[in-house]
């Protein structure tokens, strides 16, 4: 997880963002706070299928999609207002 976190999905961000108006910063927390899903989706979708064709491993899929969801959904939960402060996005506290 760490690895898609951190260095992929950023990366991922920079170039979708690359040639739009937004500025360094606006792109970071594009980057960090940017949609996800997808993977999980898919593998939730074929998971079952994979366990009934008796594929190694297959079993142990849906649950790593559980921890790798309850971890993004706790990480950028937390996350986006102390990065957009540190940023600059937004007006410190009151």
């Amino acid at each position: 997880m760490a690895v898609l976190v951190v260095p992929v999905r950023p990366l991922i961000a920079a170039l979708a963002t690359a040639g739009s108006t937004l500025n360094g910063p606006e792109r970071a927390f594009t980057g960090w706070t940017a949609p996800r899903g997808i993977v999980a989706a898919t593998a939730s979708a074929f998971g079952g299928d994979l366990v009934q064709h008796g594929y190694a491993g297959a079993s142990t899929i849906l649950p790593v999609v559980f921890l790798v969801i309850v971890a993004t959904v706790l990480t950028y939960g937390l996350t986006p207002v102390p990065l957009a402060r540190r940023l600059k996005l937004s007006p410190p506290p009151a």
